[in-house]
C-alpha cells in the first residue's frame, strides 16, 4: 500500500510561549466567571433599586447571599444543558438557550422555595425583579467576552489546541478536519484499499510516528467499505495510550444523524426517541408545579365566585367529571366546571357546538372565557396533566378518531395540556369535519416533536393573550 505523511502548518506552532487549558480547567474558568457576573450583577440589581429608586439604605450582605444561592443554582443546571462544553464556550449563540432555561429553571425554583419556606418577606422584590431580568443579559454577554478570548488565545498561542493524526483516504480534503481548538500534526494518506503485511507496516509507522510526536487522538476518517482496513488499523493502535475515535463516513454520518442510544451492552440507532428526555421531564413538571401552585393560590378567590355562580345558576354538581385518555393511552378524570346541563360519560360522547342548547346561561360564559378548565390545575399537581400539551379528548371520541386519523394515538406520547399548540394557533373548540381535526392533530405532533422548555412558556403567553381576545373556547 502506498501512503504519504503531511505535515500541517499547526505543527509549526511555539509550543514555550502555550498554556494548556484542560476540559476541566475550562469548565472551572467559564464556571467562576458565571458565578462572578451573577453575584454582581445581585449587587448591581439591589444597589439600583434601594438606592436609585427607592433612596434608602441596603444590606450588601443580604444581597450577597442572593447572589451566591442563584449562582450555587445556576451552575450546575448550565452546566446539565452543556453550556460549558469547549465547542459551546467557542459559539456562544449556540448556548443562549442553555443559558436562558437554566437562568428560568433557577428563578422559579427560587421563587417556589421563598413561597414554601414562607421567607419571600426578607427579600426585596424589586431587587429580584431586577437580578431576574438583568442576570440572562449579563450571563450571554460575560460568554461573548469569554469566547472572545478563548479565540484570541487560540490563535495567538498562548491556549494549546489539540494535536491530532489524521488517518484518511487519499482523496479526502484535509482542510474539513481543521478546526480553532485543535490542528492536524500529521496526516497519513492511505491510497487503494489494500491488506497483509503493507497496511501492517503502514500502521506501524503510525505507531512510531505517535510515540514520537505524542498527540493528543488519533482520528480514522477512511469510507466505512474499508472495514476491514479499519480494524487492522484499531487493533495496531491498541499499543498507544490514546484516544482513537473513528469520524463517520458521508452514508454513515446520514444513519447516525439520528439521535444515538446506549445500552450496557449494546449500541443502536435510535429511529424513534423518546418524546422528551428524563431531564426535560423533569424540567416541564417542576415549571408545572410551580406555576400551577401559585395560579391557584392566585385564583381562589375567582374559584369561589365560580362554585357561588354554578350553584345559582342550575342545580347538580359544581365539578363535571370524564375520563380521558392521557400519556400512554391511559385513562384519568379530567375535572372541569359544569358548564352543561348533561353530564356525558360513557361510549356516546356528543361534542359540544357553538349554539348547543344543552350549555347553561353561566355555562356560556365560563366556556366563552374558558374559565371551566381552571379546576384542571388540579389535575396538573395530580400528574395527570401538564399546562401545555395536546388537548385531550372524551375517550369515545379517541376512540373515533383513533380509527379515522393516522398517527393521532402518537398524541399519547406526552401527557395532555389545559392548552397547547394547537389551540394557540386557531384550532380551538369544536372539531365538526375530520380535515380541521386533522390539522390539530398536525399541530400537536409538531409540539410532541419540537418540544423545549421555552416554547412551554411561549405557548403559556399566547394562550393568556389570546383569552384577553375572548377567542372560541377551548
Amino acid at each position: 500500500m502506498n501512503s504519504k505523511a503531511i505535515a500541517s502548518t499547526g505543527a509549526t506552532f511555539r509550543h514555550d510561549r502555550r498554556f494548556i487549558l484542560a476540559y476541566d480547567g475550562q469548565i472551572f474558568l467559564a464556571g467562576t466567571i458565571d458565578a462572578l457576573v451573577t453575584i454582581v450583577t445581585s449587587l448591581a440589581a439591589g444597589f439600583g433599586y434601594h438606592a436609585l429608586v427607592q433612596g434608602h439604605p441596603f444590606d450588601i450582605s443580604e444581597l450577597l447571599g442572593t447572589g451566591v444561592a442563584t449562582a450555587a443554582l445556576f451552575i450546575p443546571l448550565a452546566g446539565a444543558r452543556g453550556a460549558y462544553a469547549l465547542h459551546g464556550l467557542l459559539s456562544p449563540a449556540k448556548q443562549i438557550r442553555a443559558i436562558l432555561f437554566a437562568w428560568c429553571y433557577t428563578m422559579l425554583t427560587l421563587l417556589g422555595f421563598a413561597f414554601v419556606t414562607k421567607v419571600s418577606e426578607t427579600f426585596s422584590r424589586g431587587a429580584m425583579i431586577l437580578l431576574a431580568l438583568l442576570g440572562p443579559v449579563a450571563l450571554v454577554l460575560g460568554r461573548y467576552l469569554l469566547s472572545g478570548l478563548l479565540h484570541s488565545a487560540f490563535r495567538t498561542g498562548r491556549l494549546a489546541r489539540r494535536k491530532l493524526v489524521l488517518v484518511t483516504d487519499a482523496a479526502a480534503d484535509v482542510s474539513d478536519y481543521s478546526r480553532l481548538d485543535c490542528y492536524i500534526d500529521r496526516v497519513f494518506a492511505l491510497a487503494a484499499p489494500s491488506g497483509g503485511r503493507e497496511l501492517a507496516a503502514t500502521a506501524q509507522d503510525i505507531v512510531s510516528h505517535v510515540r514520537r510526536s505524542a498527540p493528543d487522538a488519533i482520528d480514522i476518517a477512511l469510507p466505512w467499505q474499508r472495514w476491514d482496513e479499519i480494524k487492522t488499523l484499531a487493533e495496531a493502535f491498541r499499543a498507544v495510550p490514546l484516544p482513537v475515535r473513528l469520524i463517520p463516513d458521508s452514508t454513515a454520518a446520514e444513519i447516525l444523524s439520528y439521535p444515538g442510544r446506549k445500552r450496557p451492552t449494546e449500541f443502536a440507532v435510535e429511529l424513534q426517541r423518546e418524546p422528551l428526555t428524563p431531564w426535560e421531564l423533569r424540567s416541564k413538571r417542576a415549571l408545572d408545579v410551580v406555576l400551577a401552585a401559585v395560579a391557584l393560590f392566585v385564583l381562589s378567590p375567582l374559584f369561589m365566585l365560580i362554585v357561588f355562580a354554578v350553584r345559582l345558576d342550575t342545580p347538580g354538581p359544581v365539578l363535571f367529571r370524564q375520563w380521558r385518555r392521557g400519556f400512554n393511552g391511559q385513562t384519568f378524570t379530567i375535572y372541569k366546571f359544569r358548564s352543561m346541563s348533561v353530564l356525558e360519560n360513557g361510549p356516546l360522547v356528543r361534542q359540544a357546538t357553538s349554539a348547543d342548547p344543552r350549555v347553561t346561561r353561566v355555562g356560556r360564559w365560563l366556556r366563552r372565557s374558558s374559565l371551566d378548565e381552571l379546576p384542571q390545575l388540579l389535575n396538573v399537581l395530580k400528574g395527570d396533566m401538564s399546562l401545555v400539551g395536546p388537548r385531550p379528548h372524551a375517550v369515545a371520541h379517541d376512540d373515533q378518531y383513533t380509527q379515522l386519523i393516522a398517527n393521532y394515538a402518537f398524541r399519547h406520547h406526552v401527557k395532555p395540556g389545559i392548552t397547547g399548540w394547537a389551540q394557540v394557533n386557531g384550532f380551538r373548540g369544536e372539531t365538526p369535519t375530520i380535515d380541521r381535526m386533522q390539522r390539530r392533530i398536525d399541530h400537536d405532533l409538531w409540539y410532541i416533536a419540537n418540544w423545549s422548555f421555552w416554547s412551554d412558556l411561549w405557548i403559556l403567553v399566547r394562550t393568556v393573550l389570546h383569552l384577553c381576545r375572548a377567542p372560541n373556547a377551548f
